[in-house]
């Protein structure tokens, strides 16, 4: 399973990849992502949404998820 989250996260863009592993593997929080890039809230949550859509899509193709 590393293998497959690993090639998705190597595969997002630099921006994205930093935005993702900032939230979900550092544990920061909105605001402070938001501080980081200066982007708004809504920008943020939006990628990341976004972001964890396509990890969901790419883990069904993986056959991760049914």
């Amino acid at each position: 399973f590393s293998n497959i989250l690993n090639d998705f996260i190597a595969s997002l863009p630099k921006e994205k990849r930093i935005i993702f592993l900032r939230r979900y593997w550092y544990m920061r929080s909105i605001k402070e992502i938001c501080a980081d890039f200066g982007m708004s809230e809504s920008k943020v949550k939006m990628m990341l949404k976004r972001t964890r859509e396509k990890l969901i899509s790419y883990l069904e193709k993986e056959g991760m998820l049914k």
